[in-house]
This record gives structure tokens, sequence and C-alpha cells, in this order.
């Protein structure tokens, strides 16, 4: 039984390593209100429009999942331990 937690919680640790990697990736984050001097709000975000193609945002969105199933078979292993 030993032998199947751990190799659950190897997998939950690669698929969180994995997300992790693909947010950073790919993810630019949200756009940020910068003001002026008369106070006119201008909005910035990180990288050109080539950057935010969409093959991109799918890899960016498929890292949360990919955190929660390694955190969920991680949390399986404990368990089945």
């Amino acid at each position: 039984m030993y032998v199947c937690a751990d190799i659950l919680s190897t997998v939950g640790l690669g698929l969180d390593i994995v997300g992790v990697i693909l947010i950073w990736a790919f993810s630019l984050g949200k756009p940020l209100s910068i003001p002026d001097s008369t106070g006119k709000e201008y909005s910035v975000s990180l990288g050109t429009s080539a950057d935010k193609a969409d093959w991109k945002k799918a890899l960016a969105n498929l890292g949360l999942p990919l955190i929660m199933i390694g955190f969920i078979l991680q949390l399986i292993a404990v368990w089945v331990n």
C-alpha cells in the first residue's frame, strides 16, 4: 500500500510543479492601472499582443487545475498511507 501512496504523492508533486511552471511561463498577469500627472489612468500590461496568443492563454489556464489535481492526489496519498 505504501508504494501506491508514494506513486500518488510523486505524481501529485509533479503535477503541481508543471502547473506552477505553466502559470509562471505563460500568464502575463492582470493589467496595472497607472495614473498620469493629470489623473487620467492608463492600463499597462506586460508583454506584447503576440504574447497573448490563444494557445498561451490555454496553457496558462491549464496550470491552476493541474495544481489542484496534484494537491488532491497528495491528499489521497496521505489518506491511503
